[in-house]
């Protein structure tokens, strides 16, 4: 079974991606605090990217900002690509259901600009 849960800060404003052929998806990174096997929060962060498709995308860009608290689940990724270094993987988890934050006063991005 792939499946991962998460709650955290976005640690930027969400990416919203458009490339023609592609479906439409908004990519994130999230901060997710660490916990040890006790349960118990220890010091530092784990960097998450997570990416949403289709209108869940476009609400996304439009609704979310850095500094927000979102809670996902979906399934992790494996990306394989060639560098001047190298080889590289990196991971990131493709959502399947996503909990904003409750709708607020502020509207869209551009008029807090």
């Amino acid at each position: 079974m792939n499946s991962v849960a998460l709650t955290g800060v976005l640690t930027e404003d969400p990416e919203l991606h458009e490339d023609g052929d592609e479906p439409v998806r908004c990519r994130m990174r999230l901060a997710v605090p660490r916990h040890a096997r006790s349960g118990q929060r220890s010091p530092g962060v784990v960097y998450v990217a997570v990416t949403t498709f289709g209108l869940e995308a476009r609400d996304c860009s439009e609704r979310l900002r850095r500094g927000d608290h979102i809670g996902v689940t979906g399934r992790i990724e494996q990306h394989k690509h060639r560098t001047p270094e190298g080889w590289r993987v990196d991971h990131s988890v493709l959502i399947d259901q996503l909990d904003l934050p409750p709708e607020t006063t502020k509207g869209p991005k551009e008029a807090e600009q």
